[in-house]
């Protein structure tokens, strides 16, 4: 089962971060 999801906000207020600690990934990504 394929989970999607999206975070919205203002550039630059860590949804990168917040993103990276969701998915809990090693690599890092930038999602804008």
């Amino acid at each position: 089962m394929a989970l999607k999801s999206g975070i919205v906000g203002l550039p630059n207020v860590g949804k990168s971060t917040l993103f990276n600690a969701l998915t809990s990934r090693s690599e890092e990504r930038s999602v804008g």
